[in-house]
């Protein structure tokens, strides 16, 4: 009789222990808490979800992995100053536009914003508009392109320019925006909507509660508390954000250096993006073309009679030139692009090795007396900065000083943003990665564009 009761616990035993590991593996399936037990999902139970990344690229962008580079200067710099000294550098994987903002998608923003604001806050909307006008030369008949040259469907895959570097964040914060709110819909769990004003979705809006669209009825379902269960990120249906590249992620991104490896290490190290030592295309159907568009000769920025002009403009269409080894097109030559960076003449020599960065500043949300997040005439969440974590004193260097004393408003101050890649203005020399220039982050030139990034979101679980 002992002999069976001990038996019959040892089963009830095992059973038990064969129920607690299934319930623990199940939360690899996002199906149970391995810490708490508790069910994922459960609106009547923490309403939580987990979910694995599934490691798909976000739209129009392709994957570079990290790694290591020298990051700098290949050339004696034209101004002879030690502006970009080369040093060892890292930064980790990230996702980049595989060719710059072209004027079609451009024109999709200024037709939202048009919906939306052009009304209600016609402020807002002018805001968003690049400036055309960085056509107009006084010696140059280029007043076709003023008019013409964003909207003309004939110029639709061109790179959009007269966009400032502010602009530029703001379509990046857009497009996150949309790329999320679409997710939802696809999701089933809510429905294209009439949006206008401060009624409209953003992501930060959407999480912080301002903007509340109706749940469709199959995905409506109350917690506990009798709270509708909206979304949040842990969800999986939100991307993480659009932006602009660092100076160190665009730079190895133009490199390219995954094509000049040998188990791993760097065989050589490239003056231009591509893999000839020079600017023409080595034997093949286009032997002695030029690899990219830039101003080939002081006195002939284009090759007479060849395939370079025929592209209607002095820009090229976004593949209009082969990609470098990364997938990514017109990393030289075309248009600048701007990169997130504050410029100052001394980054390289004081910048961290470990994805090296000056971005003026940290921001963050901000309240009310209430408590409650703060909110602009358009909606949106009002970032600022956050000197707790990054103040002033920060962003000014020993090298530095003697400049800002001599020259408030001279090229260090905390309004220059970095820009780089060359354009069809530019000599071969700007055309090389570690190139870099600046300018004033609210105004745009008629050779200056951007691409967007995006942090590499890792792997899929059970990928090495």
């Amino acid at each position: 009789m002992t002999s069976f009761k001990f038996n019959a616990f040892r089963r009830e035993a095992s059973f038990g222990l064969l129920f607690l590991i299934l319930g623990l593996s199940g939360c690899g399936n996002g199906d149970r808490s391995t810490t708490t037990t508790w069910f994922y999902g459960n609106p009547k139970g923490l309403a939580f979800k987990s979910i694995d990344h599934n490691g798909t690229p976000p739209p129009g962008m392709v994957f570079v992995p990290g790694g290591s580079f020298v990051m700098g200067a290949t050339q004696e710099s034209v101004a002879l100053d030690p502006d970009n000294v080369p040093k060892y550098a890292s930064v980790s994987s990230f996702y980049m536009d595989e060719i710059e903002v072209p004027n079609v998608s451009y024109c999709e923003y200024l037709n939202w914003m048009a919906k939306v604001f052009a009304q209600s806050n016609p402020a807002t909307y002018r805001s968003a508009l690049p400036d055309t006008t960085v056509w107009r030369n006084g010696l140059s008949f280029n007043e076709p392109h003023v008019n013409d040259y964003l909207r003309h469907p004939a110029f639709k895959y061109y790179p959009v320019v007269g966009v400032s570097w502010v602009q530029a964040n703001q379509y990046c914060e857009w497009r996150t925006d949309r790329v999320n709110e679409q997710r939802l819909i696809d999701a089933g769990y809510i429905k294209y909507s009439a949006q206008s004003g401060e009624q409209h979705f953003t992501t930060k809006g959407y999480l912080a509660g301002f903007y509340r669209p109706e749940l469709t009825k199959a995905k409506s379902k109350n917690s506990i508390n009798g709270d509708l269960v909206y979304p949040v990120t842990e969800d999986g249906f939100f991307t993480a954000s659009y932006r602009l590249p660092s100076e160190a992620e665009w730079e190895y991104a133009a490199q390219g250096l995954v094509g000049r490896t040998e188990s791993g290490l760097i065989a050589e190290r490239r003056v231009y993006p591509w893999n000839e030592r020079g600017i023409r295309s080595g034997p093949g159907r286009r032997q002695g073309n030029y690899y990219g568009n830039f101003k080939h000769s002081v006195s002939s920025p284009t090759e007479v009679g060849s395939y370079d002009i025929t592209r209607g403009g002095p820009t090229s269409p976004g593949k209009y030139y082969r990609a470098n080894d990364f997938g990514l097109y017109n990393m030289a030559g075309n248009v600048n692009e701007w990169v997130a960076d504050l410029y100052r003449p001394s980054s390289n020599l004081e910048s961290d090795a470990i994805s090296p960065f000056l971005g003026g500043g940290y921001t963050r949300p901000q309240y009310d007396e209430e408590g409650n997040l703060a909110k602009d005439s358009a909606g949106r969440v009002i970032m600022i900065a956050d000197d707790r974590r990054y103040s002033d004193d920060l962003l000014v260097s020993y090298l530095d000083s003697i400049t800002i004393s001599a020259n408030p408003n001279g090229q260090v101050n905390n309004r220059n943003r970095v820009y780089k890649g060359g354009s069809y203005r530019d000599m071969p020399y700007w055309v090389t990665p570690g190139a870099r220039r600046f300018f004033n982050e609210s105004k745009g030139k008629d050779d200056l564009g951007f691409r967007c990034a995006m942090i590499g979101l890792g792997r899929p679980r059970g990928q090495r």
